[in-house]
């Protein structure tokens, strides 16, 4: 399960010899959320986490986080986290 979103981003370039950071424009990122699996469920509360990665346009691993959201359906679980995530970063 997965998802598609372009956010414009900020550019920063870096210079290590002196610490300096400079902002440099904006770029248009292609980045795609993928839920890989459960991590936990609580069934008292209706809550859910979940793992999910996050890659570039070049298939390049960003970030591997977790996510916990309340699931009205416990048989849905993975394609509520996916719609949670996309309205949370929204």
């Amino acid at each position: 399960m997965s998802f598609t979103v372009t956010r414009t981003l900020n550019i920063t370039k870096y210079y290590p010899q002196i610490g300096l950071y400079v902002e440099s424009g904006t770029e248009d990122v292609s980045l795609t959320y993928s839920v890989n699996s459960i991590a936990n469920v609580d069934v008292t509360n209706s809550q859910a986490t979940v793992i999910y990665e996050i890659e570039d346009g070049s298939g390049n691993k960003v970030e591997s986080l977790a996510f916990t959201f309340t699931y009205s359906d416990i048989s849905s679980i993975l394609t509520e986290a996916e719609s949670a995530i996309e309205s949370s970063i929204s």
